[in-house]
């Protein structure tokens, strides 16, 4: 049986066992989403990292019926790292957004 868990963290990385993802606004002191899964032991599958130069932050986690994870939150800053894929936001100010994510669309891990 699988386990997710949603992760506010603010240190320059985070290491899970033998996987470490990096704060992509560590040198600015701000916070990153850290998604993980793990097994019933305490195995690590994964871990995928969502992230900014600025502040994130999580509100839940939930796995739909699909078997995809939906994650609630926010983020503020220009442009959001998810993994290794690059959300741009096309505005002209850092805002408060809303994220709402259906996570398998960008990490294939689920």
């Amino acid at each position: 049986m699988a386990f997710y868990l949603g992760y506010q963290y603010m240190t320059p990385a985070l290491s899970l066992g033998n996987i470490t993802v990096q704060n992509a606004g560590a040198d600015n002191g701000t916070s990153d989403i850290a998604i993980i899964k793990m097994d019933d032991s305490g195995q690590f599958y994964w871990i995928e990292n969502i992230g900014s130069m600025d502040n994130e932050a999580i509100n839940a986690v939930t796995i739909l019926n699909s078997g995809k994870m939906m994650v609630a939150g926010t983020f503020s800053g220009f442009d959001l790292m998810l993994g290794s894929n690059l959300l741009k936001m096309n505005i002209h100010q850092s805002v408060i957004c809303l994220l709402v994510l259906l996570i398998c669309r960008w990490f294939d891990a689920c």
